[in-house]
């Protein structure tokens, strides 16, 4: 609901908890502040008036696709990092987004070298 896009890099550390919600909403209040940014709509808030608005989480999480080309010792290496990654929690318990909204997107890994064995051609 805005027309304005902002480019935001924020370097983590491990001894502050990240929360990345409240940061989004300090550097959205101080391009407020500056002027950069009009007052953004709030519609529904459990919280009362703000000027600051509505965010959404996008969690993207990349997946091997179920056709690939990956050597047996590929695909082992690749399991075992989907096990570790399983195991070390989800992306939004480590940043801090569990009472965010969040959409989470599966993408697949491409892995170059796999090849059609016939051209396309168009019809």
């Amino acid at each position: 609901g805005t027309d304005f896009i902002f480019s935001v890099r924020v370097n983590l550390g491990f001894k502050i908890e990240p929360a990345i919600n409240v940061l989004l909403r300090q550097i959205v209040a101080d391009l407020m502040k500056s002027g950069e940014l009009p007052p953004q709509d709030k519609r529904f808030s459990i919280y009362g008036k703000s000027n600051v608005g509505s965010f959404k989480f996008c969690i993207i999480r990349k997946e091997v696709p179920m056709h690939s080309s990956l050597s047996k010792a590929d695909e082992l290496v690749l399991r075992v990092k989907y096990t570790i990654r399983t195991l070390a929690g989800s992306r939004a318990s480590w940043y801090g987004l569990g009472t965010s909204v969040q959409i989470k997107e599966q993408v697949p890994l491409v892995v170059s070298g796999a090849s059609p064995s016939e051209p396309l051609t168009r019809m």
